[in-house]
């Protein structure tokens, strides 16, 4: 009696399926490349798109984070961006982020 109800048990999950729900994520999402010396200069690079605007936060040991003056929300230009921040290199390496924002978004 057992075997008929796991039989119609697995007929009914092989014709009915799983069933989920797709979750919209965003899809692009850029990496920053991040080089250091032992000067304290740091160059920091990522591939763009132009329709979005970036910008480069940046903290020092357990400071809040802090947008970069020079990386403050511009322009992708579809290509490979960088900036270039320098960095006392006795004090603790910096740590950085990239946020980037949909034009018209």
């Amino acid at each position: 009696m057992k075997r008929p109800a796991y039989f119609l048990l697995l007929l009914f999950f092989a014709l009915v399926g799983c069933v989920s729900t797709p979750i919209e994520t965003e899809e692009y999402s850029p990496s920053l490349w991040i080089t250091q010396n032992s000067d304290g200069e740091t160059a920091l690079v990522w591939e763009s798109d132009s329709s979005y605007y970036y910008t480069i936060y940046y903290r020092d040991g357990s400071s809040e984070w802090r947008e970069m003056r020079s990386v403050n929300r511009i322009r992708g230009t579809g290509g490979t961006m960088r900036a270039d921040d320098r960095v006392d290199p006795r004090k603790p390496i910096r740590r950085y982020r990239l946020h980037f924002e949909k034009l018209g978004g």
